[in-house]
């Protein structure tokens, strides 16, 4: 989530911060009050594995999902991420 977040503008407007509802519950317990002044709001998103995040602001988006995360890894060493993808 930090590293999501220093890739953002400094001049966002509206930053909304999408987590795993298990993983907002928690942030929210632990940093309601820090990201309510920086008027961050927090929003559940089902379709995020846990740990993993997208925020959005200012007409900006960072992924910070685990898969996104992994293949931008797999990607760097020169590795296919074929194995990564979601068997229905």
């Amino acid at each position: 989530m930090q590293e999501a977040i220093r890739n953002l503008s400094n001049a966002m407007q509206h930053p909304r911060l999408f987590l795993h509802p298990e993983d907002a519950e928690l942030v929210l317990v632990h940093l309601n009050d820090h990201l309510e002044q920086d008027h961050w709001c927090v929003r559940e998103d089902e379709q995020l594995s846990r740990g993993g995040c997208r925020i959005e602001a200012s007409g900006s988006e960072i992924n910070g999902s685990l898969e996104v995360r992994w293949q931008r890894v797999l990607s760097a060493i020169g590795q296919n991420d074929g194995w990564l993808e979601k068997k229905d």
